[in-house]
């Protein structure tokens, strides 16, 4: 276990992951299966007969069933490898995958020790989806243990090997967004969701910044946050809605609920500036950056780059908050997806 997440924080991720938990972000149906492989079809180009392919965050399975099908497709033979803190996901993914005939060596353990981990074996496909905000929200020293993941995957990758790479697109503002909460759901969880954010992991200072509240003659909630703090809150509150309609949560006590304790936008590890998030292009920039340094007789190069919109999110939102037409609220409901490849000189 990494000493960057104690034992409490440990236990607490083992708690939160449970099998209903497991089921509401990868639901055992053919809609979800679907997903999967269209997301991960990027990949396609890149796997070869014997490729070693290890997904970081395995959930319970889907994603390496995906990955599994796109090489059946191709009539290709690949080595399933799998990594996840979590007991539960660990042997929910092992019952699933043994269900399903495919073979794969699943491993518990810390993102940030692969080397050690993997017993210094290569990989040519790496998978990091949804997960390295999971690391930087659970992680004592959030920042180092998120590049030391990054640079952990880096060393292990073969010649010509590929990371993909999905998690949260944020904003591209830099100064205080206003926002207009128009429920009453949106206005009780912001009361909720500062009380209770990211407390596991004592950042929640972090976000108790000086906020604007203002009721207008309509009875709406104004705010005024910046950024980081507004793009949190919206997609929180997305989520929550979500999780609450499928029971996993508590409406007046979540603080057991899993994600109030994750950071989904992560902060520039290299900005000057107060609050920079991780835009698009800035994410796969750091990324490269980080890459470089890691491997200086390497080449890399960005081979696929696409923001996705989410719609149904967007949908949600504006119908709760109101963005003063500002684009926010189209902003913060997208994610990113790249993948950069690595040359030897």
């Amino acid at each position: 276990m990494d000493l960057n997440i104690n034992k409490e924080i440990e236990s607490w991720i083992e708690k939160s992951t449970s099998l209903e938990y497991l089921n509401v972000i990868n639901p055992k149906s053919i809609d979800a299966f679907v997903d999967f492989q269209q997301r991960l079809a990027p990949l396609g180009s890149f796997i070869f007969n014997g490729a070693n392919i290890l997904s970081i965050g395995i959930r319970r399975g889907l994603e390496l069933e995906a990955v599994k099908e796109i090489a059946n497709q191709r009539n290709i033979e690949v080595n399933l490898f799998g990594l996840d803190l979590s007991n539960n996901s660990i042997k929910e993914t092992s019952s699933y995958l043994e269900s399903k005939g495919i073979k794969a060596s699943l491993l518990k353990g810390n993102a940030t020790c692969l080397k050690s981990l993997l017993e210094n074996k290569k990989m040519d496909i790496i998978i990091l989806s949804s997960v390295l905000h999971e690391i930087f929200s659970y992680s004592i020293s959030s920042k180092e243990n998120w590049i030391k993941t990054l640079t952990e995957s880096i060393s292990i990758l073969n010649d010509n090997g590929i990371i993909y790479i999905r998690d949260f697109a944020a904003p591209n503002s830099l100064e205080d967004v206003q926002l207009t909460l128009k429920s009453k759901e949106s206005q009780d969880f912001f009361d909720l969701f500062c009380l209770n954010f990211a407390t596991i992991s004592n950042k929640n200072n972090l976000f108790r910044q000086q906020v604007i509240k203002k009721l207008n003659l309509n009875g709406y909630l104004y705010l005024k946050l910046n950024p980081w703090l507004a793009a949190e809150f919206s997609i929180h509150f997305r989520n929550f809605k979500n999780d609450l309609r499928y029971g996993l949560i508590n409406s007046k006590k979540i603080s057991s609920w899993k994600e109030i304790n994750e950071i989904y936008f992560i902060p520039h590890p290299f900005s000057n500036i107060k609050i920079e998030l991780l835009t698009s292009n800035k994410y796969a920039e750091c990324v490269m950056d980080i890459a470089r340094a890691t491997e200086t007789q390497s080449v890399f190069e960005i081979v696929f780059l696409a923001t996705i919109p989410k719609q149904k999110t967007k949908i949600f939102l504006e119908e709760h908050l109101d963005d003063h037409k500002s684009g926010f609220l189209s902003e913060v409901s997208s994610k990113v997806e790249f993948i950069i490849q690595k040359n030897f000189i």
